[in-house]
Order: structure tokens, then sequence, then C-alpha cells
């Protein structure tokens, strides 16, 4: 990887130009336990004959640099022998953890990995497993009961949310698969993973080979995708800066852009959104939006799971858009969109914990910012966007921050760019109690009867969590040519 930077915000790079590992996985960083395992210019001798005592090799990647959301693994592994012992199983762990090589057996442990297994009654596996304060890879999904066999396979893990986890084998350099990828689903609260490790099964010997080497082993972490274009990478650069890829003499420009967020709504289909009466409020995978006819008297919810421990009970961002194709006057049109403790199962007049806003014309025509601890969506709030008075077919951009435990903002924006135009509330002032929050939740008032036509679409939700200001990054775009006019 080659990158140079040239005077007037100029990078010169090659597009095939990739970031590499970003983990130092020398051979003085490894860590040996026990006998039988060594490393030698990045080539790691495994052996997983089980044996009286622990043996395995791992690394430290330190505390705090392992996500517990995203992250990719990959390495070689090659199988030299394997034949089955005279009773029970011979294993080779391979797994991310919060603690290093130690006895498999722990109870205590959180884990993600893979592990192949062979066992003489026929018992065999390759498998993908997670542990949650439990045994190592406790829990497991199997690619196949087959003895494993002498040879080559490239793996890559890959952790793609707090809830979601991947393997995938490749019988070359990570192009051709041997079977369809293996996702499970994991607890949130598999975390604090800090130690790449390779181990054996601590048990009394019975005989049998299988031992290999591992090689190539590299770590990429806060991201889902191994070997991102550098270009796509760059940190400090700045706005108006030009990449040059010298081979394709391709330019792109650069401008600062919103950064990922941690989630992103997509309503090209209705996944992860629950509602509690589709005949009122749906995801419309047509339009991808949320189609929402608003009414009183009967439970008209929806909600995503964000996951347990995904919602800071400090620093969060929460934004969408949305617009009225009715707005009427009446006491039937109330509507909150905000972040509760509660799914869509529970109406606006269950006790919850809840940070959003209302939306409502009658006494006022306006949206409100409003909270909720330990009791029903209140109907008043802290304070309310009235002018200018809100248009139908016309997008409203709502932004809700929270900045502290005992503070939060809400603002509305005539455009994406979220300038606060329209509406900028300031800091408003919350209670520290208002925690455990996790569902992007919509609800409508379960009181009272009627309907008097107020209908709305809403779309686009993203949510950072753990910030209280969007992270911004470098967008790369091509230079169009037109050269019509390079000749004229």
């Amino acid at each position: 990887m080659t990158i140079s930077f040239m005077a007037g915000r100029r990078i010169q790079g090659l597009s095939t130009d990739y970031v590499p590992a970003i983990t130092d996985v020398s051979d003085s960083n490894w860590t040996v336990t026990g006998s039988d395992y060594a490393i030698n210019s990045g080539v790691i001798d495994w052996e997983g004959v089980r044996s009286s005592s622990v043996k395995g090799i791992h690394i430290d990647l330190g505390a705090g640099n392992i996500s517990d959301t995203k992250w990719v693994l990959r390495f070689k592994m090659v199988t030299d022998a394997s034949s089955v012992g005279t009773s029970g199983s011979n294993i080779i762990y391979i797994a991310v953890s919060d603690a290093g090589v130690q006895s498999h057996l722990t109870g205590s442990e959180d884990s993600l990995g893979y592990y192949e297994r062979s066992h003489s009654g026929g018992a065999h596996k390759q498998t993908v497993g997670y542990g949650d304060g439990q045994n190592l890879l406790e829990n497991v999904n199997d690619f196949n009961t087959n003895n494993p066999s002498t040879g080559t396979k490239y793996i890559e893990m890959k952790r793609t949310s707090a809830t979601s986890f991947t393997v995938t084998r490749y019988s070359d350099e990570f192009v051709t698969t041997l079977e369809t990828a293996k996702t499970i689903t994991i607890p949130s609260t598999v975390q604090s993973l800090r130690y790449i490790k390779i181990q054996n099964k601590e048990e009394s010997p019975a005989g049998g080979t299988f031992n290999g080497t591992i090689s190539n082993v590299q770590f990429w972490n806060d991201t889902t995708t191994a070997g991102v274009i550098v270009k796509d990478y760059l940190a400090n650069v700045q706005s108006g800066s030009r990449f040059e890829e010298t081979d394709t003499r391709k330019i792109y420009y650069g401008a600062l852009g919103d950064g990922s967020a941690d989630f992103t709504s997509d309503f090209s289909s209705s996944t992860g959104w629950t509602s509690s009466d589709t005949g009122a409020i749906s995801v419309d995978t047509g339009n991808e939006d949320i189609s929402w006819t608003v009414s009183r008297g009967t439970n008209d919810s929806m909600s995503y799971d964000l996951g347990a421990g995904n919602v800071s009970d400090t620093a969060w961002i929460l934004r969408w858009r949305t617009r009225w194709s009715n707005l009427s006057n009446s006491a039937t049109n109330q509507q909150w969109i905000g972040i509760s403790s509660l799914d869509y199962s529970n109406a606006h007049n269950i006790a919850q914990d809840f940070l959003g806003t209302m939306s409502v014309k009658f006494g006022i025509d306006g949206v409100r910012s409003t909270e909720a601890d330990g009791e029903a969506l209140p109907a008043s709030g802290d304070v309310a966007w009235t002018s200018p008075a809100r248009s139908t077919n016309t997008w409203y951009y709502f932004e809700l921050k929270r900045t502290s435990s005992t503070s939060f903002e809400f603002s509305v924006s005539s455009t994406a760019s979220y300038s606060k135009d329209l509406y900028d509330s300031g800091s408003l002032t919350c209670v520290s109690t208002i925690t455990g929050l996790r569902y992007i939740k919509l609800s409508n008032e379960n009181a009272g009867t009627g309907s008097d036509g107020t209908a709305s679409e809403t779309k686009d939700f993203k949510f950072w969590n753990g910030v209280t200001s969007v992270p911004q990054t470098i967008q790369w775009t091509e230079e169009s040519w037109n050269m019509t006019e390079l000749y004229e």
C-alpha cells in the first residue's frame, strides 16, 4: 500500500490499495501455554489432541480494542493429520474471547468462534459457537457433522452487530466458499472481548492424531469488511481533497459527510419492525416508509428492537423524517415517536421509560419533546415546535439527542442537513432514571375513540449510540468528464 499526500489537498494511490489488518500479530506478541504449540514467522503449530493440561496460544489485543458490534478475523487453516482416538473427542478451538488460554470448562467466559471435533463414536463437528459467561463456545450451530479431514481451508469470522455473528469457510483465499456461510444470533452481552486464541480440550488423553498450522492471521476492528479500499478509510482528510488513482486515472473529490450509523432503517422490507395493528400502522415496502393512519382507542404501535444494552443511558442520537398527507384539528391525532424501554405490544398508557416527541393538532399545532420515567407517555412536553406551522406533503427532519443522563435536545430541520433551521430546543432536562431504553417506537393514544383522518409517512431512521455529535467521514465522488466539452 502506497499513498502519497501532495500539495493542494491532492492524494495519490492505486485503486487496488487496501487497508491492511490493523493488528500487530508478529510472533513476539503471542503467548504460548504448555507444549505442542509454537509460532515461527507467523505460522502457528496447533495440536487438537486432548491432554490432561491446557495447551494453546493467544494474543492480547488489549482492553477496548475489539468492538462489541463489528469486527473481522481471517486466517488460513491447514490440517496435517486427523484420526480418531480410542474414546471421546479431540477438539481444536479458535476463538475471540474475554480470556486467554485456560480450561474450556471455566463456565465464566464470553467467546465467539469456530471449532472442529473428531470423535471416537462418530459425533464429529465442524461448528460455529459462542459463550456468554459460559464454557468456551458452549452454544453451537454446525456446518456439518463430518470428521475433520486433512487439507487447507480459509476461515473468516465476522461480528456484524451486537447480536449477530457469521463464519464463512473458503476453499481458496477468501473467494470460493465451501458452503453457505453460517450466521448465528448471539446475546448482546457477549462483550469486552480482547484475546484471539487457539487451544485444545483439557481432558485425559485418548490417542488419535489431530494437528496442523494456522497462518495469515488478520484482524480488522470496528468494520464488517476486510480489506477496505484505502481512500474510503483515510482519516483526517480535509473536505475538498482530491484522490487520484494513478493506475486508472480516475479522480475523486471528497466532502465530509455523516459517518455510518449503528442502525439505519431499510424499508424495502419490514424485517425487524413489528406492528400491533397493521391496518393502521405498517411498513409500506413500495414507498419504503412507515404508513400511519392515526386514530385513538386501540393500541396502534410499531417498534424496532435495537437490542438490550445498545442504547446508552447518557449519549445517543436518533434522526428520522416525517410528512403528513392530512392534518386535522381534533383530540384524536396524537403521535409519539422516540425510544422506549417497551416494545409495540405496550400502548402509550402503559408505564415505560421514553424519550421522544409527540405530534398534536389540538390546542396547538406542532411537535413537542416528551419524556416518561416509569409512566404512561405524557400528552404534555418540555417544549413545542409550533412555528412555522406544519404544511401537508412536506418532509420535516427530526433529531433527538441524549447528551447526558440528565439532559437531551430536540430539533427540526427542513432538509437532510439537519441544520436545525426550523427549531432548536437547546438543552432540556430529563431525569437520570430514564434508563433501559431499547426500542425505536411509534405509538398512538390508546384512550377514548375516534379518528379525524390524520395520516403520515415516516422513514430514514438513523441511530448512533454513545455519541452526542454525528461522526463525520470523508465521502468520495468520482469526477464526471464531458468529452464534448473537452474538445469544444
